[in-house]
């Protein structure tokens, strides 16, 4: 006896879709299975679709199943990003674990739905009622004994990390000497969000044509050792760490399926034994970074069972690390910047903007302050030369004050000695601490934003 005939992908494809949840999300369908979404490359849903249709008593060929496939893709659930409700959403932000889902505001557990698509499931349960963290508390209060700050702003952190938000707009640095806990928080971040949920770049890798690609999807990206002595490149890094941290839309390229493009909602947390030297004339990736300084080397007293300590806390871990986000996320405010990692943080910003440097320690800046163009480069040449540090050209130099709100001006034409003479260019907005105001020239606008310069009667 011969199989039915098939009635067609576009009913074929119903049909499947009422028998199982298929999601498609960056080229790729994901498909429910008891609470979790998992991603089925190109043999998994070959395979799947085969099966599926056999499900229907129809016997598929090769062609049935690209049909179906087609149908399936126009059928099936899009999402751009993840999470994604596909239904009607919580109100709350949720975190995924083992045993259900965590509102975040309420702390209360609901339990798991396929309306609610994630990769990020926690693997190991919550419970609202366990005690508090005593070996992480115990492990934090030897590094930062006497900066309770440290303390809670490290909560808040672990907390942000640990749900799907991105609207900080933050990245995340702990800076120490060699064996001062920067290894075990690494390795506390790995196992408290589960290894499937997290990956580990290199700095340098990130701006490689592949190099994106672990990242789709995790909800911590961590950097170890960012020693950028070295590096070719260095702006590029810059660039790549303010788009992902900015939610930028950013092109990922893929080994063996189409670039997917789209927002990165992993967040960047970097362990490094000094500050990041990388260029950043405008001072904005200094503004997205908050640093903590670990002040103490436990080389020779190493405790070799913390690491076992703490995954055996990690449920209290949860806990205690959303009651610290809850803090934050009822006023939408930034995690608060220690105070003891202020100064790498105002090192980190002088030394990726030497121009900043100068500016700070040569210049000042108003609106009504002028003087001439040559004068303040031959400055600033001057004082990079002191810091053993190649300048910028005179174009670029000019270009990046206007960050600063400074602007250039071409210099007036005047008549003198019986022939027209221009006077000097001139920048407004700022001039060295020790110029003559005196001399300064008046600049007056001009149509077509343009502007003229001449001396003061």
């Amino acid at each position: 006896m011969t199989a039915p005939k098939s009635p067609g992908e576009d009913e074929v494809a119903r049909q499947i879709l009422l028998r199982h949840k298929l999601v498609r999300f960056a080229g790729q369908f994901y498909i429910r299975e008891t609470d979790r979404w998992l991603a089925l490359d190109r043999d998994a849903e070959v395979k799947f679709i085969f099966g599926a249709i056999r499900e229907l008593d129809f016997v598929p060929t090769e062609r049935d199943q690209r049909k179906v496939s087609v149908a399936l893709i126009a059928r099936c659930h899009h999402v751009s990003t993840v999470p994604a409700w596909l239904g009607t959403p919580h109100p709350n932000p949720v975190i995924a674990c083992n045993n259900g889902l965590v509102d975040i505001k309420t702390r209360a557990l609901l339990p798991h739905t396929d309306d609610y698509f994630t990769l990020n499931v926690l693997p190991y349960d919550y419970d609202p009622e366990v005690a508090e963290p005593a070996e992480l508390l115990r492990f934090l209060r030897s590094i930062w004994g006497e900066d309770p700050e440290s303390i809670a702003s490290f909560q808040e952190m672990l907390g942000y990390i640990l749900t799907p938000e991105t609207w900080m707009q933050v990245i995340f640095q702990l800076v120490g000497k060699t064996r001062s806990g920067k290894g075990t928080i690494g390795r506390l971040i790995v196992g408290l969000l589960g290894s499937d949920n997290t990956c580990s770049p290199s700095l340098q890798a990130i701006t490689s044509r592949f190099g994106l690609m672990t990242a789709l999807g995790k909800l911590v990206m961590l950097i170890s050792e960012t020693r950028t002595d070295r590096l070719l490149g260095k702006p590029a890094m810059t660039d790549m760490l303010l788009r992902i941290s900015g939610e930028d839309s950013i092109d990922v390229d893929r080994k063996g399926i189409l670039p997917w493009q789209g927002r990165l909602t992993t967040r960047i947390v970097i362990l490094s034994n000094e500050p990041l030297d990388l260029p950043d004339d405008a001072s904005a990736l200094s503004g997205r970074l908050i640093i903590f300084h670990l002040p103490r080397s436990f080389l020779g007293r190493e405790d070799h069972e913390l690491d076992a300590k703490l995954a055996s806390e990690r449920g209290a871990i949860l806990k205690w690390a959303i009651e610290g986000f809850g803090r934050v996320q009822s006023h939408r405010q930034r995690i608060r910047q220690p105070t003891t990692g202020l100064p790498l943080l105002e090192m980190t910003r002088i030394q990726a903007s030497p121009l900043a440097g100068f500016i700070e320690e040569a210049c000042e800046l108003n609106p009504d302050f002028t003087m001439e163009k040559d004068a303040l480069y031959s400055a600033y040449a001057g004082y990079m030369s002191f810091e053993n540090k190649h300048p910028l050209s005179r174009t670029a130099f000019f270009t990046k004050l206007y960050s600063y709100d400074v602007t250039s001006h071409k210099g007036a034409w005047v008549r003198g000695s019986g022939k027209k003479l221009r006077q000097p260019s001139v920048v407004r907005g700022i001039r060295l601490r020790d110029h003559d105001a005196s001399n300064d020239a008046e600049v007056i606008p001009m149509p077509l934003t343009t502007s003229v310069a001449r001396t003061k009667a």
